[in-house]
């Protein structure tokens, strides 16, 4: 939690995703170094998380359009309910390989992370001055929920795995207005499609401020 917290306090934090970069690392890092992991084992655990947050984030969960036409072009439009929902997954993901959980268990602790996972508040953060450390989601506590979720499902506490299914699965039950359940899978057959991109901010605050300073 205490790592989650301090990547993201400058808003400075990369994402695949939005910011799930601090989550999956913050909660990969403290449980390398306690369960006594290799580097491989720890990099390999990152990959899977941000893999799995950011398919996840870029379904539905974390949607925006970028407007590449008309008065706005350059633009980004966010969907009215999105948040940080999805790297709780990514989280889970990264503990439950560090855990080296069997597939059931990792099932089972993905379907416990999208029960605790952090409401969509993102839209609301726009929206209020001045902001508060809590801002879209406290990212120390989304952290601190996927290992949870990972160690609930290595004691054999079970979770919804047919979570994403259904008219009331994570997609409404999480308000995303263009829940696009396809996008998780998309690719995955293809051992030659890369990891999804990572994205790195230039200045450590939102994006809409650099255009600012910059004029």
């Amino acid at each position: 939690m205490a790592n989650g917290e301090t990547a993201n306090a400058q808003d400075w934090s990369a994402g695949c995703a939005f910011h799930d970069v601090p989550v999956v690392v913050s909660s990969a890092l403290a449980l390398a170094e306690s369960l006594g992991a290799s580097g491989r084992d720890l990099i390999l655990a990152i990959a899977a998380g941000l893999e799995i947050s950011g398919r996840i984030g870029r379904a539905g969960a974390n949607a925006y359009t970028a407007i590449k036409e008309g008065p706005d072009r350059g633009n980004i439009h966010w969907d009215p309910v999105t948040g940080m929902t999805h790297a709780t997954f990514g989280a889970a993901t990264a503990a439950g390989k560090l855990f080296q959980l069997d597939p059931e268990k990792m099932a089972n602790a993905l379907g416990i992370a999208g029960f605790i996972c952090p409401p969509q508040t993102f839209r609301k953060f726009n929206f209020t001055i001045p902001i508060k450390m809590t801002k879209y989601a406290p990212l120390g506590w989304v952290a601190h929920s996927g290992v949870t979720a990972a160690l609930m499902a290595e004691t054999g506490y079970t979770g919804d795995t047919e979570l994403f299914e259904g008219d009331y699965g994570f997609g409404r039950y999480t308000g995303a207005g263009q829940w696009r359940p396809d996008r998780i899978l998309r690719g995955i057959e293809n051992e030659k499609v890369p990891l999804l991109r990572i994205f790195y901010k230039v200045y450590p605050m939102g994006r809409i401020l650099p255009g600012l300073l910059i004029t």
